[in-house]
């Protein structure tokens, strides 16, 4: 009887700790900040590169985040770094232009060539590398306004364009679309240059889909252009490593909207040590009224 009343004891308090347990106090630890690496390439002289600081969803950072906030500004953008670009034989050093935007007209952007970026972030004490290759160029075959009468009293104005996949051998494709009077538009100067570094919207194509060689064509359904409208359409040959990063940012919802909408870390990246993506391309730029 009495190791009964015991074991009754003993299962009584145990179920009183389970069903009514302490209540425990829990520190989530904020994840240290990695570099993030976006690119840019202007043929056929002017290369830059993006570095910013990762942030979570528990540091008080939004994608809303004033810019013009010094102190906010500091933690995101990164303000001293040393960065390189090797090619071939040779390493060139990127000037700081802005917090967080690093650049240099010294480097000519050739068809197959490796180039290696080089970073050491000051702040956090990191060094990141990434290495990308330069696809042959291809070019637009046609860009034409269209107009798609909805009824009597609406249509959409678009466009459409084509271009001819090189044949014999696996390739990827980007092609996005820039309202003109966005990169006129007068912003804050740091939000202003973070912009030439995210696409608006962008379409990806690879000729696993469309046939070797074949000819791939396009025309937006979906838009919210007007007539007068003056487009940037960019076509840009692109790695398989760059495809497959695009895909995954695409499909996560991030359309670039905002150069905060960091990759998380389950996206493929080609940055050692840190996310993003570092590309350079080739691409063949047209400007297009919309009727």
């Amino acid at each position: 009887m009495k190791a009964y009343i015991i074991f009754s004891l003993c299962f009584l308090s145990f179920y009183a700790c389970v069903i009514n347990p302490e209540p425990i106090d829990v520190i989530i630890p904020e994840e240290q900040p990695e570099v993030v690496v976006s690119s840019l390439a202007i043929p056929p002289f002017i290369s830059a590169v993006s570095l910013t600081h990762t942030f979570s969803a528990i540091s008080g950072i939004t994608d809303s985040v004033d810019l013009s906030d010094p102190v906010l500004a500091n933690k995101i953008l990164v303000d001293s770094a040393d960065v390189y670009i090797d090619y071939e034989d040779k390493s060139v050093k990127l000037q700081k232009l802005l917090p967080g935007i690093f650049g240099t007209i010294d480097i000519p952007l050739k068809e197959n060539t490796v180039y290696t970026l080089k970073a050491k972030d000051h702040s956090l004490k990191k060094e990141i590398i990434a290495t990308t290759t330069i696809m042959p160029k291809v070019s637009l075959d046609s860009l034409i306004p269209v107009v798609i009468e909805v009824d009597d009293t609406s249509s959409i104005h678009t466009f459409r364009y084509s271009f001819k996949d090189i044949i014999g051998q696996d390739n990827y494709y980007m092609v996005t679309a820039t309202k003109a009077s966005l990169i006129s538009k007068v912003q804050n100067d740091i939000e202003k240059v973070l912009s030439d570094f995210v696409n608006p919207g962008y379409e990806l194509y690879t000729d696993k889909l469309y046939g070797d060689g074949k000819s791939i064509a396009y025309s937006p359904e979906f838009t919210n252009y007007e007539s007068g409208d003056s487009l940037l359409i960019s076509l840009s040959h692109i790695t398989k490593a760059h495809f497959d990063y695009l895909t995954a940012y695409k499909k996560s919802g991030n359309f670039f909207n905002s150069f905060l909408s960091e990759p998380t870390r389950t996206f493929p990246s080609n940055v050692k040590n840190g996310f993003g993506f570092f590309s350079l391309t080739l691409p063949d730029v047209r400007l297009i009224v919309l009727k």
